[in-house]
């Protein structure tokens, strides 16, 4: 009997759990070996601009967490650098942990800073928009599980 409710937990765990797109990509944030730093040349909007971001995606976002942070905010927010901006009700999500994955799961835009002083001014922020489906295929590359435009 305790394994018969066991089963039925499980089984309605799995049905409830969402299901993730098929063609699903998990990018890290400035390449591997790169990622989210300061001073390392590294320009974001180019980096995002080679990418076609989709619903279901994940931006993996490594930094040194005593260095930077990361903050999904407004628009307003990433275009000014200025976390008070707005009556200060423009950060979305504080991230610390130094290893953050970020799901992409609504189409529309996201912004991100990292808001140690003068690193968003000095060009750590990232910007992408993420469409509700891939682009069709013959558009695209995929490297290594990412599509690369």
């Amino acid at each position: 009997m305790a394994m018969q409710a066991v089963l039925a937990v499980v089984s309605l765990l799995l049905l409830l759990w969402p299901a993730r797109r098929a063609g699903a990509a998990e990018y890290v944030v400035g390449d591997v070996g790169y990622g989210w730093e300061s001073g390392s040349g590294i320009n974001y909007a180019a980096w995002a601009r080679e990418y076609s971001f989709a619903v279901g995606d994940v931006l993996v976002f490594q930094y040194v967490s005593t260095q930077h942070d990361l903050y999904e905010v407004t628009e307003e927010v990433y275009r000014s650098c200025d976390t008070t901006a707005g009556g200060g009700n423009g950060v979305r999500v504080k991230y610390t942990s130094g290893y953050d994955r970020v799901v992409l799961d609504e189409a529309r835009g996201y912004w991100f800073i990292c808001d140690f002083p003068g690193h968003c001014l000095g060009g750590m922020r990232l910007a992408v928009n993420v469409s509700a489906t891939p682009p069709p295929a013959q558009e695209e590359k995929e490297v290594a599980g990412r599509r690369r435009l």
